[in-house]
């Protein structure tokens, strides 16, 4: 019989466990078919975790359990993510010296400060997407012009993103060097406006490592919890990414209880992180919940464990989001509108661009 959704999960996330749990996880795994295999594949792809899976597994001395043509597979996709975060520490070594030697107030963020940091004991292990680099932001033209000026392009926006109030800067694509692209950022989330993680502490309380400045112990793991819970929706879904919940697990590793349990009591969204991660890996200890926390772990434990409740919370979260989505774009409408009215640059853009908004409200109205 073929694993539920959430024996999968259980099962990767034994893998990926700091827990001492070879002998166990050799036995469950070796009950494995080839379809638990395929879905184990599936699913830890969708979450970017299948690198870290082999490295755990070889961390283990366990790779012997895994099907032989899955085995080379993993091997080869570790291999070439190895390559890969070789040249991208290469590229933030070449970027760190450059911000430095221009005296740019800065700090290395997610993968990034992870990377540098030493946190994976195989480089293979974590697939990252771009570097993502937070700037003072008076500093952030500067930055951009410096970083371009060594080989890098802005990438193409159109004037709507323009005028939108966003945390980070267009994306920088390598075009001579490098191999990652480079977000610039000038807050750390969507909601800048809030206190939990600001960008004057984050540059304040930043830390050397090897050379690289990457945030303290406490405002990384922070960071790692509300940049999945508010920037990727975590909390509004009720939802967990693995590849987030073991970066939170790798570095809570570094800190001392009392430092968890302050991160317990910072705010809702530390609390629902924690708790998710903690449902998943029993290293994690659980603190006192409020009601709201209560009912949204209830929720969050039920659509992990029922197939049947997690069709009706998937089924009710996307009619929501599709609400939201609506909601959100009449918002932007009349934001525009204000802007269009008040704004003669934005005017301006917007005559210019008049064929391909017609095109967009069309789409939108007349579908």
């Amino acid at each position: 019989m073929a694993l539920t959704p959430h024996k999968t999960l259980q099962c990767i996330t034994n893998i990926l466990t700091f827990s001492p749990n070879a002998t166990a996880l050799e036995t469950q795994l070796r009950q494995f078919t080839d379809e638990d295999w395929l879905d184990l594949v599936k699913v830890g792809s969708s979450h970017l975790v299948l690198t870290t899976i082999y490295c755990r597994l070889q961390q283990k001395q366990l790779l012997q359990v895994l099907p032989k043509d899955l085995e080379i597979y993993l091997h080869d996709l570790t291999a070439i993510n190895r390559n890969r975060n070789t040249t991208i520490l290469k590229q933030i070594e070449d970027l760190s010296q450059l911000l430095k030697n221009n005296n740019i107030n800065h700090v290395f963020l997610k993968g990034a400060a992870l990377l540098v940091s030493g946190y994976y004991k195989d480089l293979g292990e974590r697939m990252i997407c771009d570097i993502d680099i937070l700037i003072d932001n008076t500093q952030l033209k500067l930055a951009a012009q410096l970083i371009r000026a060594k080989g890098y392009e802005s990438e193409p926006i159109t004037f709507g993103t323009k005028y939108k109030n966003v945390h980070n800067d267009p994306i920088l694509i390598p075009k001579k060097t490098g191999i990652a692209a480079i977000e610039l950022h000038r807050h750390v989330l969507h909601k800048h406006s809030n206190n939990y993680l600001s960008t004057h502490d984050l540059l304040l309380h930043k830390r050397i490592y090897n050379t690289f400045y990457i945030p303290s112990k406490q405002q990384l793991l922070s960071h790692i919890i509300l940049n999945f819970e508010i920037n990727d929706y975590g909390y509004n879904q009720i939802s967990l990414g693995l590849r987030n919940a073991y970066d939170f697990i790798i570095v809570a590793n570094k800190l001392t209880d009392s430092a968890l349990k302050s991160q317990w009591n910072t705010s809702k969204y530390h609390r629902m992180f924690i708790a998710k991660v903690g449902f998943y890996f029993k290293e994690i200890d659980l603190y006192n919940f409020s009601y709201n926390d209560r009912l949204r772990y209830f929720i969050f434990k039920k659509s992990q464990e029922e197939t049947f409740f997690k069709k009706i919370y998937f089924f009710s979260v996307k009619h929501i989001s599709k609400a939201k989505i609506v909601i959100q774009f009449y918002k932007d409408l009349i934001h525009r509108t204000i802007l269009f009215i008040t704004n003669k640059n934005y005017r301006q853009e917007a005559w210019q661009d008049r064929k391909r908004l017609i095109g967009l409200l069309k789409a939108k109205f007349l579908r």
